[in-house]
């Protein structure tokens, strides 16, 4: 989110979708830059994790099975680069408003 110019961007963890993810607070993200913020998490943790696993060999399974968990807890953010793709020819806008706990989605309706 800094990278694409979020002054506010937080962290946060959900306790029951034992879930961690940023918000970028009160900042307007258009759905083309979705792909690539949805899946820097997934390349980077699983490319940091696969260079950590050949140095502690002895932790081979444990390693395995971090990638495995880390790769289903990103479902969610393969299914936001979908739903981008899919509407990828619609102007759609999200706004987060990390108080509220809320993410907001507009379409900018055609003149």
């Amino acid at each position: 989110y800094w990278l694409i110019g979020a002054k506010d961007v937080r962290f946060s963890f959900s306790k029951k979708g034992l879930a961690v993810f940023t918000v970028a607070n009160r900042h307007v993200v258009h759905l083309h830059e979705y792909p690539l913020l949805a899946a820097t998490p997934f390349v980077v943790i699983t490319i940091v994790l696969g260079i950590l696993m050949p140095q502690f060999t002895a932790y081979y399974t444990f390693f395995m099975v971090l990638i495995l968990i880390h790769s289903i807890a990103c479902a969610g953010d393969m299914m936001l680069i979908d739903f981008a793709i899919k509407n990828w020819k619609r102007e759609i806008y999200n706004y987060d408003d990390f108080e509220e706990k809320k993410s907001y989605f507009f379409e900018q309706s055609a003149p």
